[in-house]
């Protein structure tokens, strides 16, 4: 017969490894890609699946989105959000500011577009920058325009880690990218992607948006439009529950300890 003491440190073992499993969960991204959206948002492609899969993982959370609608053309805000997320923009060479479709005499798009419906600006932005939130936040995700022919990275960072969301010379990161689908690097002017991350683990306030391009190619701009800030419809990230199997397995050690305790007396 197993003793109850060996049979209590099984049981402890068993519930350290659940609980070990919920505290570290790894953050999920998720990737999507269209080569030749044609200035909209495809209704059946895989960017609009990913944004979708995105805001389903957050299970009915509370969801902020930026259009950019309610900022000046040509302007450089300094929070976004609603005033909830400071702006911050690196001191390199290149643009950032509010934007939307141009065109040239032939009447080609420059190729980055607005993707809310029923609107016309995104931010463009040809360097890097940073969204520092007020209230930590777990799911932040963004459409991308124009980054077909972007012969540079485009990474995100949060909590330390990088994601890179495009790399020009090689397609995107494996990573970032979700299954089954492919950043097209050879595509044309004008792509879409979108690209997200929630981590219902370990919230975060910062998010740090790197565009590096080679030298001299700096006046590359990309598209962003419809960013999206979540909190999850669950316990909030900075709070971690108890796993069920572990509370029973507390239960048993205490029932264990009873038992032997009876025995001895």
């Amino acid at each position: 017969m197993v003793s109850i003491q060996r049979w209590g440190r099984v049981a402890l073992a068993t519930g350290s490894v659940v609980f070990a499993g919920a505290v570290f969960a790894a953050p999920t991204t998720y990737y999507g890609f269209d080569a030749s959206p044609q200035s909209q948002v495809p209704a059946n492609g895989a960017s609009k699946a990913e944004h979708d899969a995105f805001l389903l993982a957050l299970g009915g959370g509370k969801v902020a989105t930026e259009s950019f609608e309610s900022y000046a053309y040509l302007s450089t805000p300094a929070a976004l959000f609603s005033s909830t997320a400071s702006l911050s923009i690196a001191d390199q060479a290149g643009r950032s500011r509010i934007g939307k479709e141009s065109f040239d005499d032939g009447g080609n798009s420059a190729g980055r577009f607005n993707t809310t419906p029923d609107g016309q600006y995104f931010w463009e932005s040809s360097r890097s920058f940073t969204l520092s939130f007020d209230t930590a936040i777990n799911g932040f995700g963004f459409y991308a325009t124009d980054v077909g022919d972007f012969k540079g990275v485009l990474t995100v960072t949060i909590n330390g880690e990088d994601y890179v969301v495009y790399d020009g010379s090689e397609g995107g990161s494996t990573t970032s990218r979700a299954a089954g689908t492919s950043s097209e690097p050879t595509a044309t002017n004008g792509s879409l992607l979108f690209w997200g991350i929630t981590d219902f683990d370990t919230a975060f306030k910062q998010i740090v948006v790197t565009v590096s391009q080679p030298s001299g190619a700096d006046s590359d701009a990309l598209g962003f439009d419809d960013m999206l800030a979540a909190v999850a419809a669950s316990t909030p990230p900075s709070e971690v529950p108890e796993p069920a199997s572990l509370a029973l397995a507390g239960l048993a050690l205490a029932g264990a300890a009873a038992t032997r305790r009876r025995r001895q007396g």
